[in-house]
């Protein structure tokens, strides 16, 4: 329960800075956008685009404040950056179902 009072009181504070949340387990990425990251990039700034467009790319992670990493995925990709706060926990299956560590 304190698990989940921390994620939502989490999330309303970065919802004042104007972070939006998406719950990571309740999505599916199309394959077409997770490949728009490859998977060292991903696993290493622990990001999972989301939703693409013409004009921007939507990104979930656990830490909305890493604007280093924000500006390399708009860089990479030549498009606008929404980050997304994602739960840690949700983060980290995510990336190991659509990122997995090779065998």
């Amino acid at each position: 329960m304190s698990e989940r009072l921390n994620w939502e009181e989490l999330k309303s504070g970065f919802k004042r800075f104007g972070f939006d949340s998406v719950d990571l387990d309740d999505i599916v990425i199309p394959r077409d956008v997770i490949d728009l990251v490859d998977w060292e990039f991903a696993q290493v700034n622990r990001i999972i685009p989301v939703a693409v467009d013409d004009d921007g790319i939507m990104i979930a992670t656990s830490d909305p404040t890493n604007t280093r990493t924000t500006s390399s995925v708009s860089e990479l990709l030549g498009k606008e950056v929404t980050v997304l706060l994602a739960e840690p926990k949700a983060a980290s299956k995510a990336l190991n179902r659509y990122y997995p560590v090779p065998s």
